[in-house]
């Protein structure tokens, strides 16, 4: 593996709660007060259960998979979050 000055490309630069902070999280889901079932504290808690979820690889890795990841559930609930 390929190694630059102690930076691993599978080392971990930031957790989601640094990338995704609440107030951008409720700029996603605008609409969270009236459907609760999407909740910042929830999302953050989700991924303490997979430890490796948007925290490997680089930081622009990491925001890429977040980013994706918001997009899909965006898509897949009918844009009815926001």
């Amino acid at each position: 593996m390929l190694c630059l000055s102690g930076f691993s490309p599978f080392s971990t630069l930031a957790s989601p709660s640094s990338i995704i902070t609440e107030s951008v999280f409720r700029k996603f889901f605008p609409s969270n007060i009236a459907n609760p079932f999407y909740k910042y504290n929830d999302f953050i808690a989700a991924t303490k259960n997979y430890p490796t979820f948007g925290s490997t690889g680089s930081l622009d890795v990491q925001k890429r998979e977040l980013a994706a990841y918001f997009a899909n559930v965006k898509q897949e609930t009918g844009s009815k979050l926001g």
